[in-house]
């Protein structure tokens, strides 16, 4: 369905919508404002009569302008009467209501074309209806052609089958015949068959009955294996303990102060491994391979090759 026609649709509603709200509230208004009681419908009447009065203009504008710009003018003169009905209820003038109704006619008139509209829009062309029937024709001959060829070939394969009573259970009996023989050499096929994997079985179990000498034999061969493996890792692991033993020895600052050194210690107890970091007057502390000592500093030497 076209966007034309859902907005059709819709100003239908709201026209039949409008057109209930219209004649409530007038019919109120005309009660609140009519100078006489039988009057409080005249507003009520001046919206059918205008509608009536109004229907050869929306004619003729329709036929002039087409009908879009005609639904456009309504709706134009739909909101100016509401204005000025609104203004005369707000103003007390009676009469002014009156008016406005008979001019709101014109948007009724209007409002009643809605539905033809969505009806031409709704139709489908002619000459489009005529090409669409002019393709289901087509379809329906090519489909019915191609019917009538299948049932002829299924009708001419049923009568090349078509045989004599007697002919088909003699056929039968023969099929039946064929069926029992190769049962019965399924069968002694599958007998022989499960014999073989009988006997099969019966050699596996005898062959799989445990032999304790065997397993002995392989016990102590596996014990002989472990037990070379096991002082082949530890010569491995010996040797790479005592060069690692050698390693820390030399590594030990105690050997090192046996070859002669002595490590001098600042008064903040680390090591001194640069005299120019040294004033005179500090005390240090000199560690030997055996034993202590404690020693003032006189004089500090930058570069003892200098000297």
């Amino acid at each position: 369905m076209n966007r034309h026609l859902w907005l059709l649709a819709i100003c239908q509603g709201l026209f039949l919508t409008n057109n209930v709200t219209f004649i409530a509230i007038n019919g109120l208004g005309g009660l609140a404002l009519a100078p006489l009681g039988w009057m409080a419908t005249l507003p009520v009447m001046g919206y059918v009569v205008g509608g009536a009065l109004s229907t050869s203009l929306v004619a003729r504008s329709q036929t002039r302008w087409g009908r879009q710009v005609s639904f456009q003018i309504g709706l134009a003169v739909a909101v100016l009467s509401c204005a000025v009905a609104a203004w005369a209820i707000v103003s007390k003038d009676f009469w002014l209501l009156v008016g406005a109704t008979v001019v709101a006619g014109y948007y009724s008139a209007n409002g009643q074309l809605y539905r033809f509209a969505a009806a031409e829009l709704a139709s489908p062309d002619r000459d489009a209806l005529l090409d669409h029937l002019t393709n289901l024709q087509n379809q329906i001959g090519r489909r019915m052609d191609r019917s009538l060829s299948d049932h002829i070939q299924r009708l001419d394969w049923l009568a090349a089958r078509l045989i004599h009573p007697a002919d088909r259970i003699a056929q039968r009996r023969r099929e039946m015949e064929a069926y029992g023989n190769r049962l019965h050499h399924a069968l002694r096929r599958q007998t022989e068959h499960c014999a073989v994997r009988l006997q099969g079985l019966g050699l596996r179990h005898s062959g799989a009955r445990p032999r304790p000498e065997k397993l002995a034999d392989g016990i102590n061969h596996l014990q002989y294996r472990l037990t070379r493996q096991t002082q082949w890792a530890i010569s491995q692991y010996s040797g790479k303990l005592n060069s690692l033993a050698s390693s820390l020895i030399q590594l030990d600052p105690h050997a090192v102060l046996s070859r002669g050194y002595t490590l001098a210690i600042g008064p903040d107890g680390r090591a001194i491994r640069d005299a120019t970091r040294l004033s005179p007057g500090e005390l240090l502390k000199l560690r030997f391979a055996s034993g202590a000592a404690e020693a003032t500093v006189n004089k500090v030497v930058a570069n003892p090759e200098a000297d």
